[in-house]
């Protein structure tokens, strides 16, 4: 398979009033027949960007065999995560934040099983979509039948929660043909393909819940896209560099309703055969010893 992807800082991007943006709090990596992405969730907790980062960096060689094997997984890497950063804190409020609240983002992976054969898990609102480029068609995963999808509150992966919801695990076992391709994208940037391809099939009769949502869906019934075929060709494009990527991303924030968001894609190409390449993406190894899972609360309250 031939994989494409681009990770970057949200366009309006928040300053600091030392001059500092916030970083880009989105990861996604390329290696052992496995695409992952995940976005940092920058509204709650702390170290967003660095703890999807690790996640991105530990996923397994192959799919989880159950959702409750994902708590397991974290309890090989949580601990060596809080020591790093918990040592070089400061700040009495990041310490505070960093203990009562932790890290969070998203996961979704993607596992190349065979001769056009994938495994998709997820847990979160990034979502994955299997394109026609023949046909033009669009596919989104199984369990989003509507735009108002991402309007929801995620369920996130915090290395703080001892037991994460099996409900909010989604997988997916992918046959793709000759003609298709996949994407993986992070939520706001999903919810923009998504909600350009519903107006150009003039598939927007439902009720839109979500003014960003609804911004979209008017845009493209007022600017309606020609040619959806040749509008998914030039973002394919974008994605062989990171300033045309960012070029585009920000003129569809500035014009086109594009939520101000970091915006991750990743776009593979099927080839029917499987490779043993490592291509780490925007990321380095991981080099943290595993620990024995203990208990997060009793870990913490020695640590007081």
């Amino acid at each position: 398979m031939k994989v494409f992807g681009q990770s970057i800082v949200k366009a309006n991007n928040d300053v600091f009033e030392n001059g500092v943006g916030r970083n880009n709090e989105d990861s996604w990596l390329y290696k052992n027949n496995c695409i992952v992405i995940s976005d940092g969730a920058g509204g709650v907790g702390i170290l967003a960007d660095q703890w999807s980062k690790i996640l991105v960096e530990k996923i397994p060689e192959k799919p989880f065999n159950t959702p409750k094997e994902i708590d397991g997984w974290i309890g090989g890497f949580w601990e060596d995560f809080y020591n790093t950063y918990s040592i070089k804190m400061k700040d009495p409020w990041q310490i505070k934040k960093f203990d009562e609240e932790g890290s969070l983002a998203t996961l979704s992976a993607l596992w190349k099983m065979g001769k056009n054969k994938y495994h998709y898990q997820s847990y979160g609102d990034s979502a994955l979509f299997i394109y026609n480029k023949n046909s033009g068609e669009l596919k989104i995963q199984d369990n989003i039948r509507s735009i108002n999808y991402f309007g929801t509150s995620p369920a996130l992966i915090n290395w703080k929660t001892e037991v994460h919801p099996t409900e909010f695990f989604y997988e997916q076992e992918i046959d793709l043909n000759k003609d298709e391709e996949i994407l993986i994208a992070t939520d706001g940037i999903a919810m923009y393909i998504f909600g350009a391809y519903l107006s150009f099939t003039d598939k927007t009769d439902e009720e839109i819940t979500e003014s960003k949502m609804l911004k979209i869906i008017d845009y493209f019934r007022e600017n309606p896209i020609e040619d959806f075929k040749l509008w998914m060709n030039n973002l394919k494009d974008s994605l062989q560099s990171e300033k045309d990527f960012v070029e585009l991303t920000t003129d569809w924030h500035t014009h086109q309703f594009l939520p101000n968001d970091d915006y991750t894609l990743v776009w593979i190409e099927n080839n029917g055969n499987i490779t043993h390449e490592e291509k780490p993406i925007r990321q380095k190894k991981s080099k943290s010893k595993k620990h024995k899972l203990i208990k997060r609360a009793e870990k913490r309250s020695r640590k007081r």
